[in-house]
């Protein structure tokens, strides 16, 4: 989750000012461009040569207003599961595992009175992993006041843990 703005005066006067809660990844600036410049985002050179194809969708829909949602409905981050470490967030939930450093939310300006020796260290969640009998920590990062990372809820719910556990695993 972070803050991030676009402005411009190609931006709809209807969206100015609006907050927008969609998922989206850094590489999405990439296929969002190539849509406004009307220029097809396809790697054909890669993909002739055996590449996957980009990791990009356009998100100029979501962001000029045509519609709420994002194109983009899960995020891998930091997938190191032969580690037993990695992210992964689906629609509002976030799953980490593994040892996680700078794992929370350090507060609405950083460093700050609660930060130790200004470092992101303290905030380090230990979520377990495949070695462990802790399978992961899982947060709602849509819901209001939990979106902040500090209670675990894979105990309420083991279906969504599991579903996205195996998920990550792939």
């Amino acid at each position: 989750r972070a803050n991030s703005f676009a402005s411009g005066g190609y931006l709809p006067v209807t969206v100015r000012g609006t907050v927008l809660h969609g998922l989206m990844h850094v590489a999405d600036w990439f296929a969002t461009y190539c849509a406004l410049a009307g220029v097809d985002p396809t790697d054909t050179a890669g993909e002739k040569a055996g590449l996957l194809p980009i990791d990009s969708l356009n998100l100029w829909p979501m962001l000029s207003g045509a519609n709420l949602t994002s194109p983009r409905s899960e995020l891998f981050m930091n997938a190191d599961t032969a580690k037993g470490g990695g992210c992964l967030i689906q629609g509002d939930w976030k799953l980490l595992t593994g040892k996680i450093s700078s794992a929370s939310w350090a507060g609405p300006t950083y460093p700050n009175a609660s930060s130790i020796d200004n470092t992101l260290d303290q905030y380090t969640a230990d979520c377990g992993g495949a070695e462990g009998g802790r399978r992961g920590c899982l947060y709602n990062v849509g819901q209001e006041g939990s979106w902040t990372e500090h209670e675990d809820l894979s105990a309420q719910y083991p279906e969504i843990l599991d579903k996205m556990v195996a998920r990550l695993s792939v």
